[in-house]
């Protein structure tokens, strides 16, 4: 799996409304949807579990850590782990490089990319790595 690929994939679903447990591109996504989404664009088969609640419960980070490989700084097609307001991890977005991520933003109410402001670093709490990627 390529970086690259990982970012086009995610870019491809800038503009997607934002659903709840949504799985599909160009119809609607949430946050974990549009990284399940975009590792199936690129061959990656991740375990997505759709029906979690919405609050934070504190299985966010164990899937991600059972999948993925934690990581130090963020290289574009890796996945931010983020605890928004001090409440458990529960929000993902994928960097996609020149200091920009792509998520599912609720207050936008779609999928958007944006500048990864100092705003945004504060929330991060871990950053995972695809296995294999280059």
């Amino acid at each position: 799996m390529r970086r690259e690929d990982l970012v086009a994939a995610a870019l491809l679903m800038v503009g997607t409304p934002f659903h709840a447990q949504g799985r599909a591109p160009g119809v609607g996504l949430d946050c974990i949807g549009v990284v399940a989404c975009a590792a199936r664009q690129c061959g990656y088969e991740p375990q997505d579990r759709q029906a979690y609640p919405m609050r934070p419960n504190g299985e966010l980070q164990p899937a991600l850590e059972a999948q993925l490989e934690r990581v130090g700084q963020p290289e574009p097609g890796d996945v931010l782990l983020m605890a928004i307001d001090g409440a458990e991890p529960h929000h993902v977005a994928i960097y996609i490089g020149n200091n920009e991520i792509v998520h599912a933003f609720i207050t936008a109410r779609k999928v958007v990319k944006q500048t990864y402001t100092e705003h945004w670093r504060r929330m991060v709490v871990a950053v995972y790595r695809f296995p294999g990627v280059e």
